[in-house]
């Protein structure tokens, strides 16, 4: 009698232990479901690219992720730090959008170096709103939004493809990059891309315009001298209402937008454009 109790008692502790085994796994595998499912939802919520994110008070991301396969066009606007337009942004978008593209923003604080480095590739039309200006090697640069730092980018600089530069006398001093730049860092990121460059003397440099064309834009627009940035802002809409919505030739457009805006006021500058 004892023997078979003992027996009994047994197989119930058997039984019971199997019930707890078969609960816990239930339980694990329940957990890892709520844990895929709000793993794929942060994903799809909040993509690493920032798509349709704010980053801060003088920088913003807008859209920023080209999977999706839809034409579209980029705005690189580190002069957004000092000399924000957001009526300016709205009619490019406008402009642009009017025309079939979807705009994606880049401004202020983002437009680093390193993200001049990881700008995806495939653009229709690349504005770049960015001081601009011609070193003593007669070289022009690309001013980007981020503070210049002893300790950062010292290969690139070493190789003088980045440097410190100034937008005016005693500002604060920023990164900037020159044709080079374009050419080793900046590979085939333009291929099929009009890129128009609003700062001073952008047009001036034929070696950056080269070099843009040699990662694959179709065409290079800037400016032949010194501008003033409202003349600048009021010709590239021009600029951009006939090439992308009257489907004028590059070389159409950009000697429409001069006949419409005029030279600069001060500096006589005109649009020039580069083609392959």
């Amino acid at each position: 009698m004892n023997v078979k109790s003992h027996s009994v008692r047994k197989e119930i502790a058997a039984s019971k232990r199997m019930q707890r085994l078969i609960v816990t796994w239930v339980f694990v595998a329940l957990l890892c479901c709520l844990i895929s499912v709000a793993s794929y939802f942060y994903v799809v919520q909040f993509p690493v690219s920032g798509s349709g994110s704010d980053t801060g008070e003088d920088g913003k991301v807008v859209h920023g992720d080209v999977s999706d396969h839809v034409p579209r066009a980029v705005v690189v606007d580190a002069l957004s730090v000092g000399h924000p337009n957001a009526v300016f942004i709205d009619e490019v978008d406008a402009v642009l959008t009017q025309a079939g593209l979807r705009v994606d923003l880049f401004s202020g604080s983002v437009v680093t170096v390193d993200f001049l480095k990881s700008l995806a590739g495939g653009y229709r039309v690349v504005i770049l709103r960015m001081h601009s200006a011609v070193s003593a090697q007669n070289e022009l640069y690309l001013f980007t939004a981020e503070p210049f730092s002893g300790d950062k980018f010292i290969q690139e600089r070493q190789a003088r493809v980045v440097k410190e530069a100034f937008a005016s006398e005693g500002s604060q001093s920023v990164f900037a990059v020159n044709w080079g730049f374009v050419k080793r860092l900046m590979t085939g990121k333009f291929n099929g891309s009009v890129v128009v460059a609003m700062g001073c003397e952008s047009g001036a440099d034929e070696m950056l315009a080269s070099e843009f064309i040699g990662q694959g834009a179709v065409a290079f627009v800037g400016w032949s001298g010194s501008v003033l940035l409202s003349h600048s802002e009021g010709a590239t809409l021009r600029l951009l209402n006939s090439l992308c919505v009257e489907k004028l030739a590059v070389s159409a457009a950009v000697e429409k937008a001069n006949s419409e805006s005029g030279a600069d006021p001060l500096s006589g500058a005109v649009l020039k454009c580069y083609l392959p």
